[in-house]
């Protein structure tokens, strides 16, 4: 009698990345599933290359294991298989270098397969994709995937870390009183490869807002240093932040937001908090446009785009009208629950249930 293999032993394998060139969004929110899928008992797997956990050292303490790959890409499915392609294997893929080739390659080994997008500009071969872009319609991928695929699209997907909904219910509470603004936030990336932060910074002085501000970048930004410096020179206490684990409670804490179009939309959604968006990448580009549309935000434009003084003057805009902030802060907690990681790990457990049953 055979047996297929059992529930006893199920392994996430990610193949995702950061770097400095990157940044580690990708990373970030595959980081919250992995979270997600070892509650349930799921052993979780990080194949990256060697920038990676020191771009994002949170990969380092989050207890998942990592597996550091250094050769070509067209090794890299015989290279996880030969480690961990044991017991039932569900991979999850997050990397825009990587399409239907690697996935089907991956077909030997993995029982599952989930593929993270958000560009819609190459082909699948996957059972679940998952899109967490505001505007994304299956129509965008039909053509890429095949026909079984399952698709998880939009906001109610969004992987965010457990932090977000837990601080959630507080967080709104305390937005439903409307007051001044007493701190801001800046966060724009792990890595700020364009030095946004810089022109962030310089446009707030430019606002004269009298409030404290926090600015979240990671250790390995190029321009940590440059950023530093400017916070000494500004009129109000400025404090940088590097690596910080819980921005949750940075984020419930602050009044209104600088950010990017990206991963952190939904984080500053989930928590209502008012936001001023910079559009950074291509990825960026249809959730930035649908973010504006539907008012969950201040959006700017592309960061080329974007001057000082539309610095200032959006931040001033929100720091003088607390009703605005308000409207904002509303229509963006309506827009995001949080709660992302759990629908997806219940997907994926739909696939990994019927096949981990033993049978004759």
């Amino acid at each position: 009698m055979t047996k297929r293999k059992t529930s006893l032993k199920r392994t996430a394998i990610f193949r995702t990345e950061a770097s400095p060139e990157i940044g580690g969004g990708h990373l970030i929110r595959c980081l919250s599933l992995a979270d997600g899928l070892s509650r349930e008992g799921w052993k979780c797997i990080f194949a990256a290359t060697e920038k990676t956990p020191d771009t994002v050292p949170a990969l380092n303490d989050s207890g998942h294991t990592l597996q550091i790959l250094s050769g070509p890409a067209e090794d890299e499915p015989a290279d996880i298989a030969s480690r961990w392609g044991d017991g039932y294997v569900f991979l999850i893929v997050d990397h825009y270098g990587r399409d239907k080739n690697f996935e089907r390659a991956c077909r030997s080994w993995a029982d599952g397969i989930l593929v993270i997008d958000d560009l819609a500009n190459r082909a699948h071969d996957c059972d679940l994709l998952l899109d967490q872009t505001l505007g994304r319609v299956r129509e965008d991928y039909a053509p890429s995937v095949n026909r079984e695929c399952r698709m998880l699209l939009g906001p109610d997907y969004a992987l965010l870390r457990e932090q977000f909904p837990a601080a959630r219910k507080e967080a709104l509470s305390r937005r439903m009183k409307t007051g001044s603004v007493r701190r801001i936030l800046i966060s724009l990336g792990a890595t700020d490869p364009e030095d946004v932060n810089s022109l962030v910074l310089q446009g707030l002085a430019r606002s004269g807002a009298d409030a404290a501000v926090d600015v979240v970048m990671g250790s390995q930004s190029p321009y940590l240093a440059k950023v530093k410096k400017i916070a000494e020179g500004m009129p109000r206490k400025v404090r940088v932040l590097t690596d910080v684990s819980d921005m949750a409670a940075l984020m419930a804490s602050a009044d209104i937001s600088v950010g990017a179009a990206g991963v952190s939309t939904w984080e500053r959604c989930c928590l209502g908090l008012p936001s001023i968006v910079i559009i950074r990448a291509e990825s960026q580009r249809l959730q930035g446009h649908f973010v504006k549309k539907n008012g969950l935000a201040l959006v700017l434009g592309w960061t080329h785009e974007v001057s000082e003084e539309d610095i200032s003057s959006a931040v001033t805009l929100l720091v003088e009208n607390p009703d605005r902030r308000q409207e904002i802060g509303h229509a963006a907690s309506a827009a995001c629950d949080g709660r992302g990681v759990e629908r997806t790990v219940r997907e994926i457990d739909k696939l990994a249930r019927p096949k981990s049953l033993c049978v004759g």
